[in-house]
């Protein structure tokens, strides 16, 4: 009986690891910076953040990363700076393989409506949290 257990406690765990595409609808939209670790220690913690990121990720898996800036009167203005990707499951991994450097691949760890956390290949781990506009007018 003891062994039935085990075995049926193993299938439940194995059988609840996740398909890494799932994780790609929760990727599109603004994010915001909240920390920054390495070696599970915080490098850095954010409070409000100037720029965000906005992602978009097609159908075929291609997308890009754009950093954009909030304004006071709650618009967006774009900037230059454009990263595209190519989205890849790879061991079980969601990784980005960004088209301006083949060397540069993160992996998207954790992706939901709250969060978003990205590891890269010097071992960093940002963490996101969706962009909330800021209304400083009164209406």
């Amino acid at each position: 009986m003891k062994k039935v257990s085990i075995i049926i406690i193993l299938l439940i765990i194995t059988g609840c690891k996740s398909n890494p595409k799932e994780l790609i609808p929760f990727i599109n939209g603004y994010w915001e910076i909240s920390s920054v670790k390495q070696d599970n220690k915080i490098i850095k913690e954010y409070g409000i953040s100037p720029i965000i990121d906005f992602w978009i990720i097609n159908e075929d898996l291609t997308g890009f990363r754009k950093k954009v800036m909030p304004n006071l009167e709650g618009k967006i203005v774009v900037t230059q700076h454009s990263a595209p990707f190519i989205i890849k499951i790879e061991d079980n991994s969601l990784n980005i393989h960004y088209n301006e450097d083949d060397n540069m691949v993160d992996t998207i760890v954790k992706a939901n409506e709250n969060e978003l956390v990205i590891s890269d290949s010097q071992g960093l781990i940002y963490s996101y949290r969706p962009y909330e506009k800021i209304d400083l007018t009164d209406e």
